[in-house]
């Protein structure tokens, strides 16, 4: 049966049961809470940490893996130390020992690991410095043939 929107019904649905999503979502977290409360953050050893947009672009949730399980250990409104500080200070009250940590580029991930673990090993996510890298080259690229007073006609284009 479609909803009009493009969308079909399943037998069992959200809609069909008459609950909204906002009841879903608690039941999520709130499931999500227990199980956190009940795994022990002492084994941890290796994690990630990154950030999203929340709506585009403009609000931003910061968010930590487990590397071993791939296990989401905590996610946080905003992408600054203050998102990811109070979290690596729960590990050290743990006791967890990392081993590595793995950041992008961004300068605020980049200050709140050591301030909380200062032998940590920072490990940084290749697609940032790749990414920069390729726009220079394309930068350097476009440059060449005006640098050299080539006429555009006889530039190759890609």
């Amino acid at each position: 049966m479609s909803d009009g929107a493009g969308t079909v019904e399943r037998r069992g649905s959200i809609r069909q049961r008459g609950v909204g999503w906002d009841l879903v979502k608690e039941v999520f977290k709130t499931n999500l809470t227990r199980r956190l409360k009940r795994r022990s953050l002492r084994t941890i050893r290796l994690i990630a940490v990154d950030e999203y947009a929340t709506h585009m672009g403009h609000r931003y949730m910061t968010v930590v893996l487990d590397l071993e399980t791939g296990q989401i250990l905590r996610a946080a409104q905003g992408r600054d130390a203050g998102a990811l500080i109070p979290f690596l200070r729960t590990l050290e009250s743990a006791g967890a020992h990392l081993d590595a940590v793995a950041l992008d580029l961004w300068p605020a991930y980049r200050l709140a690991g050591p301030t909380v673990f200062l032998l940590v090993t920072v490990v940084h996510d290749p697609l940032h410095p790749v990414a920069k890298a390729n726009r220079a080259i394309d930068a350097t690229r476009r440059e060449l043939p005006h640098a050299a007073n080539i006429p555009p006609r006889k530039v190759i284009r890609d």
